[in-house]
C-alpha cells in the first residue's frame, strides 16, 4: 500500500471514527485498517457505553429479554448482560422453555383417555395416530401413573382399527395379528412349483422377471427358488443369440486394424534393444514392431525383411523359461507355414551373448 493512500485512511478514520465505515469508502477490510494503525502507533477508539443502569434494568423486567432490551438502546446484548451482572441481578432459566411459560410444541393429553385406551389396545402407536403426536409423551404418561408397558411386538386381541364383520367380531389382519404368516409362505410355496418354474423358462422362454410379474413375487424370491431346485439358467446362451458376432463383424474389423496399427509396448525392452544394437554394428536392415498376418496375428519384436527372419525376445518369467507359452508355440507354426523363419532367444541367453555367437546363430539358419 502506499504511503499517501495510508494517510488519506487515517484522516477518515479519525474524522469517522468507525473502521467499518473507512473501509466502504475504500474498499478494505476493518482488519487490514486496524493493522495499519498498529504500524503508525495509532490507538483505536473504543465505544463507551454510558446507559443509565436503572433505565436498563427495568426495561429488561418488562421485555425479559436481551436481545429485545439491546434494539432499544442500539447495542448487543453484551454489555446489558454486563450490566445485570455488576447490579447483581439473576436472569430467570433462558431457552425456550422458561419458567411459568408454556411449551408451544407441547399438546395437553389426558391422562385418563390414555390409561384407558393402553389398557383396551396395549399398543402405544394407536394412541398416538388418535392424538396426533409421537409414542414419546404416551409414555412418559404411563411411566408416570406407574402402568406397566408391554413389550413392542405384542398386541391384544382387541384393536382400534382392526377390520370387523357383521356382527362385529375382529378379523384376523396381518398388521395385528402375526399367526397366519407361516400358512400364507407354505401357501405360496405351494403354488411356485419346479415344473411350473420349468415351464415357463425353458418351453414359454420366460425371464425370470416375467415370471416375478406373473405369479406377483419378487425376482429375488424366484431366484432363489431356481437355486433350491438346481434349474439352471442359460443367460449366457441367450446373451450370445442376441448379440452375435454378424451384427458387430464391421465394428471388430475395424477394431483390429487400429489394434494392427498401435505399438505396444511404447517403450523396447533392455534385451530388444542390445539385439538391435548388434544387427545395427553388422548393418542389417531390420524393422520392430511389425505386424504379422496370420490367425493368431501380433506385432514380432524384430523382422529382417532380407533373411525372412523374425526374431522374439523372450523374458524368462512372463514366457514361461524353459517350457514356453501356448500362444509362443502356435504362432511360430503359423509363421512357418507362411514361409518365416523363426529365432527364438531367451532372456539369460541375451544378457551373457556376444556379437560373434549372435552371428553365428544367423549364419546357421541361412
Amino acid at each position: 500500500m502506499e504511503r499517501k493512500k495510508e494517510k488519506q485512511i487515517i484522516k477518515n478514520y479519525l474524522k469517522s471514527r468507525s473502521a467499518v465505515k473507512t473501509g466502504k469508502v475504500f474498499g478494505i477490510s476493518s482488519d487490514t485498517i486496524y493493522r495499519l494503525l498498529e504500524r503508525n502507533g495509532i490507538s483505536r477508539f473504543k465505544k463507551k457505553m454510558d446507559f443509565e443502569k436503572d433505565k436498563v434494568i427495568s426495561s429488561y423486567k418488562k421485555l425479559n429479554s436481551l436481545k429485545r432490551v439491546g434494539k432499544e438502546f442500539g447495542c448487543s446484548p453484551i454489555p446489558i448482560l454486563r450490566i445485570l451482572k455488576e447490579c447483581g441481578i439473576q436472569r430467570p432459566n433462558s431457552g425456550r422453555f422458561k419458567k411459568g411459560r408454556i411449551q408451544k410444541n407441547k399438546k395437553l393429553l389426558d391422562e385418563e383417555i390414555i390409561k384407558k385406551l393402553y389398557s383396551e389396545t396395549k399398543n402405544c402407536e394407536t394412541i398416538a395416530r388418535l392424538f396426533n403426536c409421537s409414542t414419546t409423551p404416551i409414555l412418559r404418561i404411563l411411566k408416570e401413573n406407574n402402568v406397566e408397558i408391554l413389550k413392542p411386538g405384542v398386541y391384544n386381541k382387541k384393536v382400534l382399527y382392526a377390520k370387523k364383520d357383521k356382527d362385529g367380531k375382529s378379523i384376523n389382519h396381518g398388521f395385528y395379528k402375526r399367526k397366519h404368516k407361516k400358512e400364507t409362505i407354505e401357501k405360496k410355496r405351494l403354488k411356485i412349483n419346479k415344473e411350473l418354474l420349468k415351464k415357463k423358462y425353458y418351453y414359454e422362454q420366460k425371464s425370470i422377471r416375467e415370471i416375478a410379474k406373473e405369479l406377483n413375487t419378487s425376482e429375488s424370491t424366484i431366484k432363489n427358488r431356481f437355486l433350491e431346485y438346481g434349474i439352471k439358467t442359460y443367460r449366457s446362451e441367450r446373451v450370445k443369440k442376441n448379440y452375435s458376432r454378424k451384427k458387430y463383424s464391421k465394428e471388430i474389423n475395424k477394431i483390429k486394424q487400429a489394434r494392427a496399427k498401435q505399438i505396444l509396448p511404447v517403450k523396447d525392452t533392455t534385451i530388444e534393444v542390445k539385439i538391435q544394437n548388434f544387427l545395427k554394428r553388422l548393418e542389417i536392415d531390420f524393422f520392430t514392431h511389425q505386424y504379422m498376418k496370420i490367425k493368431h496375428g501380433y506385432q514380432c519384436d524384430i523382422l529382417i525383411p532380407s533373411m525372412n527372419l523374425v526374431i522374439e525376445c523372450d523374458g524368462d518369467y512372463w514366457h514361461k523359461y524353459p517350457i514356453g507359452t501356448e500362444v509362443d508355440h502356435i504362432r511360430t507354426k503359423e509363421l512357418i507355414k507362411n514361409g518365416f523363419k523363426v529365432l527364438r532367444l531367451w532372456e539369460h541367453e541375451i544378457k551373457i551373448m556376444t556379437i560373434n555367437k549372435f552371428n553365428k546363430k544367423l549364419k546357421t539358419i541361412k
